[in-house]
């Protein structure tokens, strides 16, 4: 019988990383817009991008709990993009 921690821990995993490459792309796509408001959401998807590579740094294999919540917390905050 699977672990439900672990189990739940792969679900976030695919959906944080679902949620990166969107950002990626959609960050992408802003830099060849030249228009002024652009250029903010480019640098808060940056942001949150970098956010996210400093939180995911030491793995997937044990997150606490703590880090669950602020990993979904950051997957709430995101899809405002």
């Amino acid at each position: 019988m699977p672990n439900t921690a672990t189990a739940n821990n792969e679900e976030l995993k695919h959906r944080i990383l679902a949620r990166k490459l969107e950002l990626e792309a959609k960050f992408e796509h802003l830099k060849a817009d030249t228009a002024g408001k652009t250029a903010d959401v480019r640098k808060r998807i940056q942001e949150d991008l970098d956010d996210l590579g400093i939180r995911i740094a030491e793995g997937w294999e044990h997150l606490t709990a703590n880090a669950v919540q602020t990993l979904n917390d950051w997957l709430i905050r995101t899809d405002s993009y």
